[in-house]
């Protein structure tokens, strides 16, 4: 989780910041560690070195609290199930997170 602070800042300014850090720290390991990365690729995961590429070239994509939440709830209802309660004013637990970015069918993957 990146939470970068910038005073007098705006939170758009932040989200940009976010942004901009972990694309440049999926390039660097691209640039810079090639070699490593295809170790893991080989050995742990055949993907890592695509989906670095990916987050490195792709514009984040951004929804509100109240969307994402609204797309949670759409999921429960289509009979997703979450170990945590999917509830407007509560916190988005990993799970959550995780679901936001990884399903295609919510438009947030590729």
């Amino acid at each position: 989780m990146v939470e970068p602070e910038i005073a007098f800042a705006e939170l758009k300014d932040d989200m940009n910041c976010a942004e901009a850090y972990v694309k440049f720290l999926c390039q660097w390991l691209l640039d810079n560690c090639l070699e490593d990365m295809e170790f893991m690729a080989d050995k742990f995961d055949k993907g890592c070195i695509d989906r670095l590429k990916l987050v490195a070239s792709t514009p984040f994509i951004r929804v509100s609290y109240t969307e994402a939440v609204e797309i949670l709830e759409d999921a429960v209802k289509n009979g997703k199930k979450f170990e945590n309660e999917v509830k407007w004013g509560i916190d988005l637990a990993s799970e959550h997170e995780r679901f936001l970015t990884e399903n295609k069918e919510n438009g947030f993957a590729s």
